[in-house]
């Protein structure tokens, strides 16, 4: 997931994003006799808007049993420019 700071090609509008992960969750989570499960993927900071951010936090607490995975300030660079 992620709305910019990227080219745009690589980016979904922001609700149209949030609401394709929530169908794909709800098709694919629990499925192959629970072995399928499924993890809300937000890139990192620089490329998500906070409504994004926000989204997936709401997605988060209405769908706990899924994972949580994003590239959070994996080098020095990343962690200035965040700060900003």
């Amino acid at each position: 997931l992620m709305d910019g700071g990227a080219p745009v090609a690589l980016c979904s509008p922001t609700e149209g994003a949030l609401a394709a992960t929530e169908s794909l969750y709800r098709r694919w989570h629990g499925q192959a006799d629970g072995r399928l499960r499924y993890a809300w993927l937000p890139r990192y900071p620089l490329t998500c808007s906070p409504a994004l951010l926000e989204g997936v936090g709401g997605l988060m607490r209405r769908y706990p049993e899924a994972t949580l995975h994003t590239h959070l300030a994996e080098q020095t660079g990343e962690w200035e420019a965040i700060a900003r």
